[in-house]
């Protein structure tokens, strides 16, 4: 046999751990006794074997790195120890823990390191030990562990309670993983040969002094090859030359890292129930490499080497955080008996989206100071991930408007998913980041109209208010564009879920004046009609159309329209814009009504990207299709 370290050869096991043993003086390696007992076994059962570079020390004892090198032989020895009948039972051990929420064992070249993976953490991966007790250390049982647990759990509460915003990738990097440990390291997505062996291997960059860290490390059992995986939290043009970098870091350390990776990989199948990685052996093939991003409930899976070859599929499911106060609201949850027809309807399907989709518990509402459960609320759990909203991207759209000014009521918008209002961010949010994807979306709906549009914003209100309507009334989303004859016009979207016109008469001096206009929109008389509870919503929203137009400092051109947003489904909607379009001179010229399967539908159909898609498909699945929420029971 040969020492995995240095290729001497050794006639037998007690020779090659005194050679281990031995000072470096006489050719030996100063390895402490457990490590060259341990190094030993796995020489002698094939598990290790040289070229194998270890760290070099001192005859003092004092470590230094040999540099250059990636895997060095304490990372060998923690595999070997993570493949032991006593490492299982520590991770089982962990795993009783709910409040940890799952962990992910990190084999570092001086112990492992834990992480959690909790839904509940806005940044998971947080170390699961304190300065005192970072790693798990070699050798470690359950029976030295039990006692650190509670210095551990402590530290973990610490940092969650210091965590202050979300980390979208740290959640999709945690989602991943947790779900792959549940299925014998599938990972979700990816072609099926493929399975789930490390995360976050640390890349450095000698020329730089930088260091970097790979995401995911995959193997593809049909090939032989290791896989790198790159997260993103959204769409990322250097999210490929990141992961081809990655590839090209494996590929040239390859007679270094794959044996090592080897290692890992049966380790990782033995821990988690993978039989088909007992005997996996890696070639020397390029790695491929993947690139990943969250797109609402769905995932955008894209090959490095084909960036054409795209596919789109459901993202592993959000674990429950379990907490006390949540526990036990799974299922649909409580509904409401006094709902209209459709409004039961909606309210079944987005208590159906929440269990079955996103797999997250009911809360309390439709109010912050209510107590009332219901199966569309989402609690406190839910909010802190965005989970309201299809996209980490579209959540930072709704916050910043959150934070920008009033108009935005947080509880409603964060929590309740029958409320128009996310609705509206979902729809509009990432065209507010996007004029270009607006230009192309909204010129398909007006094709004949729109040249470019130049100004995108949700829940707008002119002001001040005194120079407009007078009120509090506003736009839930306003687009601003150039005409294709270049003039400047404007679209004003009142957008409809569930939410009942309200029944409160409004009448102002500045409506009259607006309404009983020499070139009035609307037909003479029909003031008294207008102001009822059953068309005033809509007839102030026009009316705001009109003085944003009539303006003398108006900047977005002479030429508006309102517009109506609503589901296919509301029948009471739609009899009540037809009602008021009655009331209209000339209709078509300043008022539309757009059904959100046809936005849907036309904005498919002008979609250049799977990226783009998918959020269209998760909108509609979210408000559109219904089938699946009044189908459960």
């Amino acid at each position: 046999m040969f020492c995995p370290l240095c290729g001497r050869q050794a006639r037998t096991e007690r020779g090659l751990r005194k050679h281990l043993l031995g000072t470096q003086a006489n050719g030996g390696h100063e390895l402490t006794a457990p490590d060259a007992t341990e190094l030993t076994k796995s020489a002698v059962s094939g598990e290790v074997a040289y070229p194998m570079r270890p760290p070099v020390v001192t005859a003092a004892g004092v470590r230094t790195a040999n540099r250059g090198r990636a895997v060095r032989s304490g990372h060998f020895l923690t595999v070997a120890y993570m493949a032991t009948p006593q490492f299982a039972e520590i991770v089982r051990l962990f795993e009783s823990y709910e409040e940890i929420g799952g962990a992910y064992f990190r084999p570092l070249d001086n112990g492992v390191r834990a992480v959690d993976l909790h839904p509940s953490s806005l940044k998971p991966r947080i170390a699961i030990g304190n300065s005192s007790m970072p790693l798990i250390p070699l050798g470690a049982t359950v029976r030295e562990l039990a006692p650190t647990m509670n210095a551990r759990l402590e530290h973990l509460r610490s940092v969650r309670a210091r965590q202050l915003a979300p980390s979208r990738e740290n959640q999709l990097e945690a989602r991943m993983i947790r779900a792959a440990q549940s299925k014998a390291l599938v990972l979700t997505g990816f072609p099926t040969s493929m399975r789930f062996i490390h995360s976050q291997w640390r890349i450095d960059a000698p020329d730089s002094g930088t260091q970097e860290f790979s995401d995911l490390l995959a193997v593809d059992l049909s090939t032989g090859r290791l896989v790198v995986v790159e997260l993103k939290r959204e769409p990322d043009p250097s999210a490929a030359d990141q992961a081809l970098r990655y590839v090209s870091y494996f590929e040239k350390r390859a007679d270094e890292v794959l044996r090592f990776f080897e290692q890992v990989a049966r380790m990782m199948g033995a821990l988690y129930g993978c039989g088909e990685l007992a005997q996996i052996r890696l070639s020397g093939v390029e790695p491929d490499g993947f690139v990943v991003w969250p797109l609402g409930v769905e995932i955008h899976v894209e090959r490095v080497h084909d960036a054409t070859a795209t596919s789109l599929v459901p993202a592993p499911p959000l674990p429950v955080a379990p907490s006390t106060s949540s526990a036990g609201r799974s299922g649909l949850g409580p509904q409401f008996r006094g709902d209209a027809p459709f409004r039961t309807l909606m309210r079944r399907h987005q208590s159906w989206y929440r269990a079955d989709v996103l797999r997250l518990p009911y809360g309390t509402g439709p109010k912050s100071t209510d107590t009332t459960l219901y199966g569309n609320m989402l609690d406190a759990h839910g909010e802190a991930l965005g989970a309201n909203f299809l996209s980490p991207e579209i959540a930072e759209v709704a916050e910043a408007r959150i934070a920008a000014s009033p108009g935005v009521e947080p509880f409603r918008c964060r929590r309740n998913m029958l409320s128009s209002q996310p609705m509206c961010f979902n729809l509009f949010g990432p065209l507010q980041r996007d004029l270009a994807l607006a230009t192309r979306l909204i010129r398909a709906l007006l094709p004949d109209e729109v040249a470019e549009v130049l100004d995108v914003r949700i829940e707008y209100a002119p002001g001040p208010n005194r120079e407009y309507l007078d009120d509090r009334t506003s736009f839930d989303a306003f687009f601003g564009y150039r005409r294709i004859d270049g003039e400047r016009a404007f679209l004003a979207i009142e957008t409809k879920l569930t939410e009942s016109f309200t029944t409160t008469r409004y009448s102002k001096p500045r409506y009259l004046e607006l309404t009983e206009r020499e070139d009035s929109l609307w037909r003479r008389g029909a003031w008294s009609v207008l102001s009822s509870s059953e068309t005033n919503q809509l007839w102030r929203n026009h009316l705001l159309v009109e003085a944003v137009r009539t303006h003398p400092e108006n900047p977005h051109g002479v030429a508006g329209r309102s517009v109506v947003v609503r589901h296919p489904v509301d029948q009471d909607c739609a009899g009540a814009v037809e009602n008021y379009r009655a009331l209209l001179v000339a209709p078509d010229a300043s008022f539309a009504d757009w059904t959100l399967d046809h936005v849907i539908r036309t904005w498919k159909a002008a979609s250049r990207s799977a990226a783009e898609l998918s959020w269209l498909v998760a909108f509609e699945r979210r408000y559109i299709d219904v089938s699946a929420g009044a189908s459960t029971e």
